[in-house]
Order: structure tokens, then C-alpha cells, then sequence
């Protein structure tokens, strides 16, 4: 979002930010651009982790991994039982920032993610090289083909019983028919430093930003008025946004590293509804 504004390609939203009903102050720094002006009115939020059917790990006797070393003797287990570990696609391109995500974190922390997301740190630093490094020891484990297949068709795996886990967001149970949710549970990935921990939690917020010169600036606004506040039910079907406002999610291309710096182009933020840090990042999921 902060690009968007710094290039003059959003309108400024913040008269009506005074009127919006049910929104935190997470939420509002959220949508606020380098020069304190408000660009961005949320729409919902969804928090990314590992998810697995329940009834499947009790057949198994799995226990959810607190260690990267617990992970991975998990899913040379899952190997050798005839499950997929991790089901795993990114054909759409973005979900596989959602593992870069984590694993940054994980590795380097919420502060230096945040930082590389704002270009403070350079994609050419050591830690982000670790990152990839380890990404490239998980690899064994992922689904195989990811290119050619999209999230909802490794979901299908999921759902199914031949996945052990997915790591993606809450709006995966859109692929489990309604008497099976209950077998659905889930746990924020592992540390990996435990100096570092396991704490931090990806958590896009979606939502919507204006055209810089809409022709009907006045019904954008009055518009935005009436949107719901933020809701953590990403299966419920949304509202066709009127006309004059631009979706504020993209589906980026995927991009090789030496180019990431530009995932900052496609920025939303990251943050927890009831905390006051947002996170600038990339979009996890392409509209509905």
C-alpha cells in the first residue's frame, strides 16, 4: 500500500477515517502511508499456519513438531507412512512468499522482516541467503510440481488425507466440506531460533483503496462508509467492490531473487488486529 501512495496511484481516504466504525488502531496504522495519510480501508484479515486433519495424526500418532528438527523427523515419518509431508503449489505464484515469510522470521526475527519488507535491509544480506538455505533443506518434504498446481488443488491433498500439513491461510478450510471442519486444527510453525522463538504469526489484512481521481470521489467515500468492519472469515463471500475503487490485493508474478526487492511493490500490511505493529508485505491470496 505504501508504494502505491508514495507513486501517487491511490487516493487519500483519511477524511472518512473518523467515521469508520469497528476498527482498531493496528488496523489504521495498517492503512497508513508515509505521510501519515490513510489510503487503505480493511476488509478482512486471516492468519497464516501449518494446518492438518486431526483425525489423520491421531492414525499416525503424530505431535505437533515445536523444532525445526521435530519437523523434519515429522515428515521423514509421513515419508515412510505414504503421505505427502507438506502439500505445496504455487502456480498462482504467491504462496510460496508465504513460506519465505515465516522462515525469515523465523530465522531473523519480526524487526529484520519488517525491515527488509521496507527496503531498509538489502535482499542481497547474508540473513536472507540463510533464509533460502533453509527453505532449500525443506524442499525434500514439499509437494513436488508446485509450478503447475494452485492452492486449491494442494488443499484437495489436505482434505483428502494424502498431505500430512499445508502451510497457508485460514481461508483454506474453503476446500473442506462443512461436517469435516471440525477435524481441521493447526500450529504456527516452529521455531527455528529459540532465541528468536515462534511468535510471530503472518496475518494479512485485505481490503480496498481508491482511485487517485475517481470521477465520483464523493460516492467512493460514502461507499466506504457503509463496508463492514474487518471480519477473520475469509469464507464468507465478500461484496463486488463499487466501480471506482481498486482492489487493493494484486496477484503478483513470481519473482526471482535477485528482483525480491520488489515484493515490497505489491505492499499490504501484516499485523495482528489487536496489536499496534503492522507489517508492510506482499499479498498471500488472490481475490475471490
Amino acid at each position: 500500500m505504501r508504494f502505491f501512495a508514495g507513486q501517487n496511484l491511490v487516493g487519500d481516504v483519511s477524511d472518512i477515517w473518523g467515521n469508520l466504525q469497528g476498527y482498531t488502531d493496528a488496523f489504521k496504522t495498517a492503512s497508513t502511508g508515509d505521510d501519515g495519510k490513510q489510503y487503505f480501508i480493511p476488509q478482512s484479515y486471516y492468519p497464516w499456519a501449518v494446518f492438518y486433519r486431526k483425525s489423520v495424526w491421531q492414525k499416525h500418532g503424530y505431535q505437533v513438531p515445536k523444532t525445526m528438527d521435530e519437523l523434519t523427523k515429522l515428515g521423514d515419518q509421513m515419508k515412510k507412512d505414504g503421505l505427502v509431508p507438506i502439500a505445496f503449489a504455487d502456480k498462482q505464484g504467491w504462496p510460496a512468499m508465504g513460506t519465505f515469510d515465516i522462515l525469515n522470521m523465523r530465522i531473523n526475527g519480526y524487526q529484520y522482516h519488517v525491515d527488509l519488507m521496507a527496503h531498509k535491509k538489502p535482499w542481497t544480506d547474508p540473513g536472507v541467503t540463510k533464509v533460502f538455505e533453509t527453505w532449500r533443506s525443506l524442499l525434500p518434504y514439499h509437494q513436488t510440481g508446485a509450478l503447475g498446481r494452485q492452492w486449491e488443488d494442494a488443499a484437495k491433498g489436505l482434505q483428502q488425507g494424502t498431505s500430512g500439513m499445508m502451510l497457508i491461510g485460514l481461508f483454506v478450510t474453503q476446500q473442506f466440506k462443512p461436517e469435516e471442519l471440525s477435524d481441521v486444527d493447526f500450529f504456527t510453525f516452529p521455531a527455528i531460533d529459540q532465541s528468536i522463538g515462534a511468535d510471530a504469526l503472518d496475518a494479512p489484512i485485505d481490503g480496498l483503496m481508491m482511485a487517485p481521481s475517481p470521477k465520483n470521489e464523493a460516492g467512493a467515500k460514502v461507499s466506504s462508509r457503509t463496508w463492514p468492519a474487518p471480519t477473520r472469515r475469509p469464507s464468507t463471500p465478500r461484496r463486488t467492490p463499487p466501480p471506482w475503487w481498486r482492489a487493493a490485493r494484486r496477484t503478483p508474478r513470481p519473482t526471482p531473487p535477485s528482483r525480491r526487492s520488489r515484493w515490497s511493490s505489491w505492499a499490504r500490511r501484516r499485523a495482528s488486529p489487536s496489536s499496534s505493529t503492522a507489517t508492510p508485505t506482499r499479498p498471500s491470496r488472490p481475490p475471490s
